[in-house]
């Protein structure tokens, strides 16, 4: 059996703008995304207990984040399509 831990994969699927719930704030796909590349490139903006963040860049639109909160490490591979 390997130390390693084993690798977990997240899909975030983002719903903008619902027909079926028109009262809602309607947003514009360009500021939204803009966001999302803010929260990727700079988690320590929205998650508490990140110490230290690292990105490299893998390719087009493919990064990969270490992220350390106090001993923990957590090393992430991120593929945005837009």
């Amino acid at each position: 059996a390997s130390d390693l831990p084993r690798a977990m994969d997240f899909e975030h699927i983002v719903t903008l703008n619902d027909p079926r719930q028109p009262g809602l704030l309607q947003f514009e796909r360009d500021k939204v995304w803009q966001g999302l590349c803010v929260a990727v490139t700079r988690p320590e903006l929205f998650r508490q207990g990140i110490d230290a963040v690292e990105i490299e860049t893998l390719g087009a639109g493919r990064l990969r984040r270490h992220l350390r909160f106090g001993a923990v490490q957590v090393v992430e591979q991120i593929a945005v399509d837009h």
